[in-house]
């Protein structure tokens, strides 16, 4: 969300070019806690904006939360998905993923073909709970506790992604919803 915010920023003009580094500091020691020792490892490391390139975190972000539904609905419907994954199958993951998304194509806008597949809209409860695991293993805290937030930090980013303008909400009135 940091760099949806920053970019949000330097388009409307609130914020220049030149005063990027610092509130890309300011806002990681604001929310994180952390104090980054040069540029190169806070607002230069993504080669994204580098070259001129807007919109790329958002929306990969998104892609992110759909992924781990969608994980967790082959896992749901294949228990044993895991263990063929660990062991270098894939080929019932990807039996899903065809009979479940891919035959698709563009037939269904993301958030159509998310609950198709899930059976329930984007939600970024089962991504904060895979972060949880992930650096709650690696830290013993999570990132959300770590800011002292707990769950309105579930609550904060589901808020805001579904205000992206990423995540679009189809109606009835799509073409490709009643297909």
């Amino acid at each position: 969300m940091l760099r949806f915010d920053l970019e949000q920023a330097l388009i409307s003009g609130d914020l220049s070019v030149a005063d990027l580094p610092a509130a890309w500091n300011d806002a990681m020691q604001d929310a994180l806690g952390i104090t980054l020792p040069n540029d190169a490892l806070g607002v230069l490391q993504d080669a994204h904006w580098t070259a001129g390139h807007f919109g790329h975190f958002p929306t990969c972000t998104l892609g992110s939360l759909m992924n781990v539904q969608l994980v967790e609905a082959a896992n749901a419907a294949h228990p044993q998905l895991p263990h063929e994954i660990r062991h270098g199958r894939s080929g019932t993951l990807r039996g899903w993923l065809r009979e479940n998304v891919f035959q698709h194509g563009a037939r269904y806008l993301p958030d159509a073909l998310l609950k198709r597949a899930t059976g329930s809209e984007l939600d970024a409860g089962p991504y904060l709970a895979y972060l949880r695991g992930t650096y709650g293993e690696r830290f013993g805290r999570s990132p959300v506790q770590a800011r002292g937030r707990h769950e309105d930090g579930l609550t904060l980013l589901t808020r805001r992604i579904r205000r992206h303008p990423s995540f679009v909400r189809c109606d009835r009135s799509d073409p490709r919803e009643s297909a």
